[in-house]
């Protein structure tokens, strides 16, 4: 699935400026959202482009989530 590798090379340069600007918490959520509604209506895609769609907001919102689960982690833990 390439379309899911390159939402996800998307979420590196676009989420850290997110969280930068609204916060952390607030941009995890949003990613979290996002991106669990576009996996859930992969389900429901009728056609090959609406899936498509659905498979690249999924991988920008959860990496991005993941990129910036380690930060927040960091910063929590102090390390």
């Amino acid at each position: 699935m390439e379309i899911l590798n390159k939402g996800s090379s998307f979420a590196g340069i676009i989420f850290p400026h997110l969280a930068d600007n609204f916060g952390r918490k607030k941009t995890m959520l949003f990613a979290v959202t996002v991106g669990g509604a576009s996996v859930f209506f992969c389900g429901f895609a009728e056609s090959l482009y609406f899936f498509m769609v659905c498979i690249f907001i999924a991988g920008l919102c959860l990496n991005g989530f993941e990129t910036i689960v380690y930060v927040y982690i960091t910063e929590i833990s102090g390390l």
